[in-house]
């Protein structure tokens, strides 16, 4: 089979597992909340990253499959926190947990999801189990870093550009950084392939995270699941804006902000907003950035040791690659 029949037979696998999980469980006022963005669909990116990094390394599905759910699970709860601190109305095209249940629930729900993550990761049979889980650890307690370092970019005047790619270094970057480690753990990867794929993920990450922010304000909700300029709308900080407080001229700042944190914005409001984005050359840098950085995604899949076929690796960066915006 091909590479695009091959990755729809792994996420149909990867959505049965997940689906198995919560087979006879109660009560219901949990898992039915902790189950409801896993329903919700996802292209399954990150467990796809383990199961691709694991065979680039020489290992097989079988291996790191348990993981590969884990690591779904923990990202899972991480949106879900992430649309109550956000305030997000909808994740996924759907109501984000909180509205669809309240804050409590969302709260127990999204710590449900990562105990189940441990529990999941747990039975992974490895003799290097127990690097698995420090990846598995040391990643979740950066995101937590990140997403504080997320929260205090709120409260500055004018953020840096450096602030703002630490932060999603340690969000989006580290998630899918340890994707592609704990992959490369299972697969049998020596330390410097290992280092390769972190740094791969590391990348892919990066180029995720800005892609984000540009779909956002120049795609439509069917693509992201969000309203069009819902970033801009909860005043929060991404690339585009960051860049613009540090680039744009006195005139363009003012009238940007004040657009910042409208509750609604006409269409006319968000077609000024990419103009300005356009014109201050932040549209172009973030699109410089991405383009770097998924090519030299590239150039570390081609500098692997490893003789392993890597065209799903490639394929993860083509799928990025042709993101719309």
């Amino acid at each position: 089979m091909n590479i695009e029949e091959r990755v729809s037979v792994l996420r149909n696998r990867i959505n049965k597992g997940l689906t198995e999980l919560f087979e006879e469980k109660s009560p219901e006022s949990l898992y039915a909340p902790m189950k409801h963005l896993l329903d919700a669909g996802g292209k399954r990116l990150r467990p796809l990253l383990v199961i691709f990094t694991c065979e680039a390394a020489g290992g097989t599905v079988e291996k790191c499959f348990n993981a590969s759910l884990a690591i779904e699970l923990m990202h899972t709860f991480t949106l879900v926190h992430d649309d109550i601190m956000d305030n997000d109305d909808t994740r996924r095209g759907t109501p984000s947990v909180h509205k669809k249940w309240d804050i409590p629930t969302a709260i127990l729900a999204g710590d449900g999801l990562v105990t189940l993550a441990y529990q999941v990761l747990l039975n992974t049979e490895s003799s290097r189990i127990n690097e698995v889980l420090k990846s598995f650890t040391n990643g979740l307690l950066i995101l937590c870093e990140g997403q504080a370092l997320d929260k205090d970019l709120e409260n500055r005047e004018k953020p840096s550009l450096d602030s703002y790619m630490e932060m999603i270094s340690k969000k989006t970057g580290k998630l899918i950084e340890v994707c592609c480690d704990i992959g490369a753990i299972l697969g049998g990867a020596d330390n410097n392939d290992r280092v390769l794929l972190k740094e791969f993920g590391s990348r892919i990450g990066r180029a995720f995270q800005i892609q984000d922010d540009v779909l956002d304000i120049f795609s439509g909700e069917k693509i992201t699941g969000k309203p069009v300029a819902s970033d801009i709308i909860q005043k929060k900080n991404t690339y585009l804006t960051v860049h613009l407080w540090n680039r744009g001229n006195e005139e363009i700042i003012k009238r940007f902000t004040s657009f910042w944190g409208r509750q609604q914005l006409a269409q006319s409001d968000i077609d000024e907003i990419r103009r300005f984005f356009r014109e201050t050359g932040s549209l172009e840098s973030a699109k410089e950035i991405i383009n770097n950085d998924l090519d030299y995604a590239v150039k570390i899949i081609q500098s692997l040791k490893c003789s392993v076929d890597k065209t799903s690796l490639k394929y993860i960066v083509d799928i990025l690659k042709d993101r719309s915006y």
